[in-house]
């Protein structure tokens, strides 16, 4: 049996035997990039956790604030980047009324982190920056969990 071979318009040309084993690993890499995000999370999870009553404000059962994770699901940013999503406790949902929030984003690349409190531009000006509508000790706890992480705010100075 011959192998068959696939061009590409650039002029490329692979076999099927080459494209199959490099689906293959591009998928072992997909699985592996959603295990550490799956890793980060948890660390995320534990650092906000060692804030000052963080035991209490942080958890995805029954805490005070809620959690917050890193996801690409959503992300408007494109490669590379990744937003910050907030989910809020039972309690604080029903205050607020909303299920999930993108408080911001993280430049992978850059190594920094915007906020929608520090610049509504984070994201094109289309979230306003509204504070009142997240806890306090949220904000404050997730700039120090930032900078546990190793990120600089990108827009530092333009509060």
């Amino acid at each position: 049996m011959r192998n068959a071979t696939v061009e590409f318009s650039d002029g490329i040309c692979l076999d099927v035997e080459s494209l199959e084993r490099i689906l293959k690993e591009l998928t072992v890499k997909l699985e592996d990039s959603c295990d550490f995000e799956d890793i980060l999370n948890e660390a995320i999870l534990s650092l906000y956790r060692v804030q000052p009553e963080g035991q209490e404000n942080y958890g995805r059962g029954n805490s005070r604030i809620g959690w917050i994770l890193l996801s690409r699901s959503n992300n408007r940013g494109g490669p590379g980047n990744t937003d910050i999503e907030y989910v809020p406790s039972a309690a604080v949902s029903g205050v607020y009324n909303y299920l999930q929030k993108i408080i911001g984003s993280v430049n992978l690349r850059a190594r920094t982190y915007s906020t929608i409190w520090h610049d509504a531009k984070a994201y094109g000006g289309t979230l306003l920056p509204q504070p009142h509508d997240i806890p306090e000790v949220l904000v404050k706890d997730t700039e120090k969990v930032m900078e546990c992480l190793g990120l600089t705010l990108e827009n530092r100075g333009k509060k």
